[in-house]
């Protein structure tokens, strides 16, 4: 309560104590009072660490770090600037947080550098934690011990819930065999209240509906009859039972197989709804009778005995709510330890991997499928992807029936992620199916290497560039050891090791990998070999970049009259040399043959597709550019304005074309001398940039690139040169220091810090 006051700040307090003790339960209640009183509140799940960072990234943005922060900096500091900047009083909830070296970001804890920090006299952390220990906490946390429930404590819990189970004594009784943990009070009370609400004539079997008939239950299994030395996970163990056994006797039989179907899921949140389908769930012996309105009341009886938490993501959101069920994670662990659930083998594991396929495939099938992927991606993996060395043979066998099908769900999941930017999610599975894979066919194998080769590929997508470069070369190794330099796999992970090092600005040992691929390829007089012009395409659109335009325009001219005489001029890989053809007359500076080029190109595109396709649409923005380039600046605005009019009627409307498109406007604009109105457009089309679910991180540097030299321009030196070093940074990271587009604007950052010397320097 404390949290709530004015005066109360700049503190950091660790709820420590046994699972089940009431932490979670505590700051959830200190974060209600908090909201009340007008405290901001965030809330941040700490068991794993990466989804840790990630919600520490989200708290930043919320406290109002922008993307340029984040680029500066290690999140943890721009998240923590953020916080120090904020006005209000706030309150930042770390639930879970079980392994305190985590939050240091690899430095001592004391240091104050990483995750958790001293906030400022408006700010209050609270952490929760089952490790206690001092000495893995920093002097400035102050800590609080969560202890049990005393017995007359716990008889109050016990009769609250069930005053009709037995006297005062009997409730302590029951209190001290549960040690006094609340979870563990709330579910015995529960149970006995379901069991009370019934006659006792209605019930099939003994039913255990008074206190010490669940005291005598939870010792059964004791051969003295005397009660054993507390053990949490024994408690949780029988506790669960015994609850679940009420569930059956009061009508709900469908409850503990539900509760061990959902132990079989990832320890996190679980969009039931669309996963518990009845009809799969009927398809298994498990559950061949159950009925939806079965699954509803057994969920209901899951939720009311606490065994269970059901939220919702966005209740004010129809269309984007999806409805989640969470397990605590005691509870969680008893019910991985039970036999039914031992070796990630048998019926439930069988229906929780088919319940995973029916849901991907419905998934497949609807355009709003991402949002249900985002969060399946870790329940994929924990029903898809179980090591079969765990198993044994015959299980490994029966698996393996299955596995091509598992491994279509996990590429299914993977295209629906990256399609919509969601690349985390999208790399926690495709780890998952290498191992899968590795484990199962060995390093070799030709699916093996086809699921690290996409995984490269995705890595090199969102711009981690190093990780991507180390796969390839990780799967070459495997490759050249098993076939030898010259075979056809090796070229073909070469290729995309080539274009990898085109991206990162390493254009000579590009070109230099390309040319080796190129006399590797097997001798042949056959000039249809479609993947050896392929690899000099883009041999010569990295020549392009190099500035050597000669010899780009005399490659492509020589691919063009290859692919001609084979499949004609109007084919499409014959349109796409053309178009780069084009392209690289306009960086020559020879505008009057590229304009004469993307016509002629338009021109057959139009007789191939709809004069609206997204092919030709590409061609009239480059031939556009090229008007611009040429000086021939109202020309190149009618023909954005007519291409953007197009766009803004096209559904499903590509967003980030035409955001390229009014970029590329508004430099028009800006060369017509409307710096001003050309800024605020780039300042618009950067703003809807950044809220893209998917983006080329190439692209928008570029446009940022273009606003510097407009701020620049109209003399603001100063904050144009604090934007170009975040992007400085940025292309050196993505791209490296060889790249033609860091180059540049380190250049232009140098030009600027020269001018500012020059007009302070007294004359």
């Amino acid at each position: 309560m404390a949290i709530t006051s004015s005066n109360v700040g700049g503190t950091i307090t660790v709820l420590h104590g046994l699972g089940g003790v009431g932490k979670t339960r505590l700051a959830l209640e200190l974060g209600h009072l908090a909201a009340e009183d007008g405290v901001i509140v965030w809330w941040v799940e700490g068991a794993d660490t990466a989804a840790f960072e990630a919600a520490m990234r989200a708290v930043g943005y919320a406290a109002g770090a922008t993307q340029d922060d984040f680029a500066k900096s290690h999140p943890a500091d721009a998240t923590w600037r953020a916080l120090e900047r904020i006005a209000e009083r706030w309150l930042l909830v770390m639930d879970n947080a079980d392994n305190p070296p985590a939050l240091s970001r690899e430095r001592p804890l004391a240091e104050g550098r990483g995750w958790l920090r001293v906030p400022p006299a408006r700010g209050t952390v609270v952490i929760t934690s089952r490790d206690g220990r001092s000495e893995e906490w920093a002097p400035w946390i102050g800590s609080h011990q969560l202890a049990p429930l005393t017995p007359e404590a716990s008889a109050d819990v016990l009769l609250d819930l069930a005053g009709a189970a037995g006297t005062t004594s009997h409730a302590m009784s029951l209190g001290e065999s549960l040690s006094g943990i609340p979870l563990l009070l709330h579910l015995a009370g529960s149970a006995l209240k379901r069991a009370g609400d019934l006659p006792s004539s209605w019930h099939s079997s003994p039913a255990v509906r008074t206190f010490d008939d669940y005291r005598r239950a939870l010792t059964a299994d004791n051969s003295d009859g005397a009660r054993a030395a507390p053990d949490v996970e024994h408690l949780f163990q029988r506790t669960w039972e015994i609850s679940l056994d009420q569930l059956a006797r009061t009508g709900l039989p469908h409850a503990r197989t539900l509760l061990l179907l959902a132990c079989c899921f990832a320890d996190a949140p679980l969009p039931y709804e669309e996963v518990f389908d009845p009809a799969v769930l009927r398809s298994s012996d498990l559950l061949a009778d159950i009925t939806p309105a079965d699954l509803l009341t057994a969920i209901r009886g899951l939720e009311e005995l606490g065994l269970i938490a059901i939220t919702a993501t966005d209740p004010t959101d129809r269309d984007t709510e999806t409805a989640l069920l969470t397990l605590h994670p005691a509870v969680r662990t008893a019910g991985r330890a039970h036999p039914e659930l031992a070796g990630a083998s048998g019926p439930y594991w069988k229906l929780a991997v088919d319940l995973m396929i029916a849901v991907a495939d419905r998934a497949e099938a609807s355009r709003s499928g991402f949002r249900i992927w985002a969060y399946l991606s870790e329940h994929a993996v924990a029903t898809l992807g179980p090591e079969s060395a765990q198993l044994s043979k015959s299980a490994r066998r029966a698996a393996d029936q299955h596995l091509s099908r598992r491994v279509a769900v996990m590429r299914s999941g993977i295209r629906q992620l990256v399609r919509n930017g969601l690349h985390a999610q999208a790399l926690v599975i495709y780890d998952a199916l290498v191992r899968l894979q590795q484990e199962r066919y060995g390093e070799r194998h030709t699916d093996v290497i086809a699921t690290r080769r996409d995984r490269a590929t995705a890595l090199r997508t969102i711009g981690r560039h190093g990780r991507a470069l180390a796969e390839l070369d990780a799967i070459l190794a495997v490759l050249t050891e098993g076939g030898g330099r010259r075979h056809p796999d090796v070229l073909v992970v070469r290729d995309s090791r080539a274009r990898l090092l085109r991206d990162i600005g390493r254009l000579e040992q590009a070109v230099s990998e390309f040319t080796e691929i190129l006399t590797m390829m097997p001798e042949t007089r056959d000039i249809r070999h479609d993947h050896m012009l392929t690899v000099r395409h883009e041999r010569a659109r990295a020549l392009q970049e190099m500035g050597r335009y000669e010899q780009a325009l005399a490659e492509f001219d020589d691919i063009i009259d290859r692919r001609e005489s084979l499949d004609g001029s109007r084919h499409p890989y014959v349109l796409t040399s053309r178009h780069e053809r084009a392209r690289t007359l306009r960086e020559a500076g020879r505008h009057v043959e590229a304009t004469a080029e993307f016509d002629d190109i338009i021109a057959v595109q139009e007789t191939l597709y709809d004069p609206h396709h997204p092919i030709v649409l590409t061609s009239r923005h480059e031939r556009a550019r090229t008007s611009h380039e040429a000086g021939r600046h109202d020309e190149a605005v009618a023909e954005f304005d007519a291409v953007i009019a197009i766009l803004r009627d096209r559904r499903p409307r590509d967003e980030e074309f035409l955001l390229a498109l009014r970029a590329s406007r508004a430099r028009t604009v800006a060369a017509m001398g409307s710096g001003s109105d050309a800024l605020a457009e780039l300042d618009a089309v950067v703003d809807a940039y950044q809220k893209l679910p998917v983006s080329s991180i190439d692209r928008l540097l570029t446009i940022r690139y273009d606003r510097v030299r407009i701020m620049h321009a109209l003399g603001r030196g100063h904050q144009a040169l604090s934007e170009l070093d975040v992007i400085t940074r940025q292309r050196l990271e993505h791209f490296g220091s060889g790249h033609p587009a860091t180059r540049e604007s380190t250049a232009l950052a140098e030009l600027i810090r020269l001018e500012a010397r020059t007009d302070s320097s007294p004359e």
